[in-house]
């Protein structure tokens, strides 16, 4: 039973305009900030929630309605709440240079989350066609998309362990008081705490899970914990885009750098080409793929091989928190989104020349062509988010907000709660109307603790392990 529940979950792929469709959904529904009360905001949410869930499980139909549904949130808001982009500007709580680009990763980081809450349970149920779900070995689909945009998100949101505030500046303290290495295992610990963690659960109740998909020991966690501390030691001085804010009111269009800032986009280049040669050429695809299991390397092949091609990914990110740092105008920030939309043709291209000519996309192995998708795929959400972000950088779903606020919070419940469901029903059996009731429940049980918990004080610990998992918070009430 484990092994067949195990099997459910994979399929046969779909195609990249279809993920790019799905993904597609910025968060135009802005009129759900002038609700008020608990039901309003109940309305706001489901409004939210209504595009992300429909276009998983409805097919073409679906994205018919997802399009429509965001189609007829921006008409509503342009009547409820016109937007003075003036005045919006002027009043950014942050950074008034910096308030499209926090606004637009809220709205992404949020999206994605939600969206990963939804399928990860929904992949459990007949409900959730197979082409949504994960490849076996090559193909597209939106949950292999999950890990590499997760990644992604970790550069685009990430503060440097290179500058971290935490060192005293009194005059008894000494300066750097640890060095780098230490600094960057205490601050991505404890994510690898909770790879652990989750490890011992599995084993614990016996849960079902495929070990195609990342290996016997290894897991989500896991990769994303060796990349943030990969990343950290190999690019330490690429600049936050939030540090150049003071920078950025200097220029008109492009704020003076201190370092280089493509650097890390470079080495993720070569990271991914080196990797992209190790897979054609030396054998490591055929060990990934046929090797028995005879060691803890060999056990975890799909989770220890695949590093070097999500390292790549989060250093090649580096580009795109260039084009978002702050900038001295609107028409400054006009002119990046072209550099984006450019950017995005070039990478879609590769994207798909690397997966006709090299070798097809593939998340177990994440080769050139399943990176250049990630990257191409995730910039396309991007573009939209800072679509709105500057039309209305001040204008939020609530639930956005609040998902932005405690995405680690999210994540662990939404995990809790799918084990519990796979415990109790026999999901892959399930029909649709029961598929909807349980989905209903589960998504707002994950809603609600969700504004229970948003004004919640993290301790240091659980903040740095949000930190580690998704970035920084993207706060946009800071003084500036």
């Amino acid at each position: 039973m484990p092994e067949e529940k195990a099997d459910f979950a994979f399929g046969d792929g779909s195609t990249p305009l279809h993920i790019a469709a799905i993904g597609w959904q910025p968060d135009s529904i802005q009129a759900s900030r002038t609700l008020r009360g608990s039901v309003n905001l109940a309305i706001g949410s489901a409004f939210t929630l209504l595009p992300i869930c429909l276009s998983c499980v409805a097919g073409t139909l679906g994205l018919v309605l997802l399009y429509a549904v965001l189609l007829a949130s921006v008409l509503l808001s342009a009547r409820l709440q016109p937007c003075d982009k003036g005045a919006e500007w002027q009043k950014a709580a942050v950074c008034d240079l910096d308030a499209p680009r926090m606004a637009a990763l809220t709205r992404l980081r949020a999206t994605l989350m939600l969206q990963t809450i939804f399928c990860i349970l929904a992949v459990d149920f007949p409900l959730l066609p197979r082409s949504l779900a994960k490849t076996r070995t090559f193909g597209h689909s939106v949950m292999d998309l999950g890990v590499g945009a997760f990644v992604l998100m970790g550069t685009l949101t990430r503060h440097r362990a290179g500058q971290s505030t935490s060192v005293s500046h009194s005059p008894t303290s000494t300066p750097r008081a640890s060095p780098l290495v230490w600094r960057v295992l205490s601050r991505h610990g404890p994510l690898l705490a909770l790879g652990l963690g989750r490890l011992a659960a599995v084993r614990a109740v016996e849960y079902h899970s495929s070990h195609s998909e990342y290996g016997v020991h290894w897991n989500f966690f896991f990769t994303l914990s060796g990349v943030a501390v990969a990343e950290s030691l190999l690019a330490p001085s690429v600049d936050d885009p939030a540090d150049t804010c003071a920078t950025a009111k200097k220029a008109s269009t492009f704020g003076r750098r201190r370092r280089h800032p493509w650097k890390g986009s470079v080495l993720g280049a070569l990271v991914l080409m080196a990797h992209q040669w190790a897979l054609s050429y030396g054998g490591l695809s055929e060990f990934v793929l046929h090797a028995p299991r005879t060691s803890f390397v060999s056990a975890n092949k799909e989770g220890l091989g695949s590093l070097p091609g999500f390292l790549g990914i989060a250093l090649m990110g580096s580009a795109f928190r260039d084009l978002l740092r702050p900038r001295g105008s609107l028409e400054a920030w006009r002119a990046a989104l072209r550099q984006l939309a450019a950017l995005d043709v070039g990478l879609w291209a590769l994207a798909l020349a690397a997966d006709a000519l090299v070798q097809p996309a593939s998340r177990r192995l994440c080769n050139l062509a399943y990176a250049l998708w990630v990257l191409a795929q995730v910039l396309l959400a991007l573009l939209g988010c800072l679509l709105v972000s500057l039309r209305c950088p001040l204008v939020m779903s609530p639930l956005l907000e609040t998902t932005n606020r405690s995405p680690l919070s999210a994540f662990l419940l939404a995990n809790v709660l799918t084990g519990l469901v796979n415990l109790t029903i026999p999901t892959m059996h399930a029909s649709s109307a029961i598929s909807t009731v349980v989905l209903v429940v589960y998504m707002s049980t994950v809603v609600s603790a969700l504004y229970f918990v948003g004004s919640w004080n993290m301790s240091s610990t659980l903040g740095s392990l949000r930190d580690s998992f998704m970035g920084l918070t993207i706060s946009r009430n800071r003084k500036k």
